[in-house]
This record gives C-alpha cells, structure tokens and sequence, in this order.
C-alpha cells in the first residue's frame, strides 16, 4: 500500500519526468540526416551523433508517457472499475485528449494548403497535396495519413492514447486478475518482439501503468531497487545500437532506460517547475516546424563540415524549444482560455 509520503515522491518524479520527456520528443524528430544515408566521414560522425541522441537515448520517452498516462487514468479506480466513474472520465479525455487532437490536425491541415500554394518547396513530395483529397482522404488524414500516422504525424500517441482509453475496462480486469504475472509476460513479450514495436508500446506501457495504479505498486521505489543494474545495461545498449544497428535491443534499451529515468526524476528536486506547463504545447506545435525549420537551416548554412552540420542540428533544436515555449507563455497570458482548450486545460 502507498502511503502519503510514498504518493508525494511518485508525484513529484511525474511532474519531474514531462518536461524532461518533452524534449527527448522533439529530439527524436530533430533528425537533419538520417544515418543511413551519410556517405562520408564527417556524414557518419554527425550520424553517429544523432542516433545516439535522437534515436537511442530517447527511447525511453514515449514509453513513458504512455506509462504516466496509464497510472493516472487508473489512479481514479483504485481496484474497483465502474461504468459511471468510466463515463466521467471519456467525459473529461474529450476535453483533454480529443478536442487538441482535432484543433492540431486541422491547424496542420490548413499549413500544408498554405505552404502547397505559397512555399512548395518546403514539402517532402511524399505528402499529397492537400488541395486534391478526396474527403475520404480528408477525414483518413486525422486518423491513418499515409505512413500510419495522423497528418499531425506526433499526434499519433494521442491516437493510440484515445484507443487505449477506450480499452480501458478490458485493461482493469487484465491488470486486476492478471497482477504482477501479467506485468512480466508483458515485458518479456515487448523486449523479445521488436517487430511489435509501436503497437505494443502502447499496450505494454499503459497497461504496465495501469498495474501500478490499481495495485498501489510503488514504481519510483521499484526503479530505486533495480537502477544499479538497468543503468549500465541501458547505456550498453544504447552505445551499441548506435555504433551498428544489428546490436539493436530496442525493447531491452525502453525497459531499462525507463527503470533509470524514473530514479533521476525521483532524486531531482525543483521548485519552481513552470516549464512542465508548456510540455503539452511543445509537443503539439513543433512538428511541423521543425520539419521546415530543419531544411531552411540546411540551406542557409550549406554544412559541409561535422561542426557545421553539428551546428544546424543544435539549432534546430534550440530555436524549436525556444519558440514553442515563448509562444506557449505568450497565448496563455494573451489568450488564456484560447490556450487551455488547445492544450487540453494542461
């Protein structure tokens, strides 16, 4: 059983872990070259650099949230599972979940018609243009863009998210009657089917959390117990996935990796976390920007060199980051009610 003590320090580390997180999200699309296709040395060190960053030490950041995500819709229930209570909260994800993910899409939507008309350059020609759908096409754009994403191609943890939402009474009686068995075959399962990957992390992690809510496990206590042997697995991992692909254990690398990132949130003390408000903001504005950001940095600072191409790529971070946070703080204090409906009153 948790008690108040044990409650405040799992609360703090999740305040602790979504900005943090936010980042690793924006890194994993702040790809300026993708590594397979650098094809000279200073290319392969920049490569290197980025799928250690972007790709590897990442990993664990989606996971995470979904995981989050599951403990505090399960949080509410405790062991018990009602319809009513069930009605009251899909209530509250049409607030949180649903209206953002419609609002973003259609934002993206009309960005892709400004930019087909204005700056056609800018687009990747794998993207239709937007002035030809079809309203078939219209409508499959928010749920199943070409490549299997929502054209708002991030908010697609915010589709699967609303699924598992909608799964959640099959989930409860899994976590319930399942209980710490289940949790494991469920981990075993994730690490040893990498094929699975997207799909099960969903499953794996918001049912993972939603075993930890229901059962009072305590999983910043947990991380404490095993952090001396997930750290180091995970950083070998990692190092070794980047260095060559065939060494890459994307399961065992999220599983490990969450274990250690639970323990530095839980030993990290701030006082003043402000910017964790904007994370839901970050997450849901940058996608599109730094697709164009990225390219206009490529093109104005022609890399040639590893620290040029260093460069663009912390740039285009930096300024991502920057922007999304300023603009965040500006809506809110400017448009404050604006602002809470787009961010799900986060």
């Amino acid at each position: 059983m948790l008690d108040k003590n044990n409650i405040s320090v799992i609360s703090k580390t999740i305040a602790n872990l979504r900005f943090p997180l936010m980042l690793g999200v924006v890194l994993i699309h702040c790809v300026i070259i993708e590594p397979e296709i650098a094809s000279t040395q200073s290319l392969n060190v920049v490569a290197f650099i980025i799928e250690l960053v972007s790709h590897q030490i990442t990993t664990p950041c989606v996971p995470l949230f979904f995981f989050i995500s599951g403990y505090l819709f399960f949080l509410k229930f405790g062991d018990k599972f009602n319809l009513l209570d069930y009605g009251v909260q899909l209530k509250k994800r049409v607030r949180t979940l649903l209206i953002p993910y419609l609002f973003w899409n259609l934002v993206v939507i009309g960005c892709f018609a400004f930019l087909h008309k204005c700056l056609p350059s800018l687009i990747t020609p794998a993207f239709n243009n937007v002035y030809q759908f079809s309203l078939l096409e219209l409508c499959r754009s928010f749920w199943d863009f070409p490549g299997g994403q929502p054209i708002c191609y991030q908010f697609w943890f915010l589709r699967d998210l609303l699924e598992a939402v909608i799964l959640s009474p099959i989930i409860f009686l899994l976590v319930k009657y399942g209980r710490f068995y289940l949790m494991v075959v469920l981990i075993a399962f994730f690490i040893y089917n990498p094929a699975l990957y997207p799909h099960q992390m969903m499953l794996t992690f918001f049912t993972l959390g939603a075993g930890f809510a229901v059962h009072k496990y305590d999983f910043v206590q947990m991380s404490r117990k095993v952090v001396c042997w997930a750290a180091p697995l995970f950083l070998l991992l990692i190092l070794l996935a980047s260095i060559e692909p065939m060494w890459s254990s994307r399961g065992g690398a999220t599983v490990t990796g969450t274990i250690l990132y639970v323990w530095l949130a839980s030993n990290v003390s701030i006082q003043n976390n402000k910017l964790g408000e904007s994370s839901f903001f970050v997450y849901a504005f940058h996608g599109l920007p730094i697709l164009v950001l990225s390219k206009m940095l490529v093109a104005i600072l022609h890399p040639s060199t590893t620290i040029m191409w260093l460069v663009c790529y912390v740039s285009c971070f930096t300024i991502i980051v920057i922007l999304s946070i300023v603009l965040y703080f500006v809506m809110k204090k400017f448009l404050p009610k604006f602002t809470a409906v787009i961010t799900g009153g986060r």
